[in-house]
């Protein structure tokens, strides 16, 4: 089972992207966007990027691979540090 390495959360804290290592020692992530419903809040992903066969595929060696992929996609992420 996949399992979260690294979060990197929007300023406004409205967004985040996840990273996971997968169990084959790969690494994606996934961008989160907050619902706010009267029952709480909800994190629910707008785009996910997987290894099956889509425009926006990534599966990554490193983790540092990941992120460099994200940030070159997501354009918030793209100024953080």
């Amino acid at each position: 089972m996949s399992r979260v390495v690294k979060t990197i959360a929007s300023p406004n804290e409205e967004r985040r992207v996840d990273f996971f290592e997968r169990d084959d020692g790969f690494f994606d992530f996934v961008e989160m966007r907050r619902y706010h419903r009267e029952d709480g809040d909800l994190w629910s992903p707008p785009m996910y990027w997987s290894p099956v066969s889509s425009r926006f595929a990534s599966v990554c060696e490193t983790l540092q691979i990941a992120e460099r992929e994200a940030r070159s996609i997501i354009s918030w992420l793209k100024p953080l540090p």
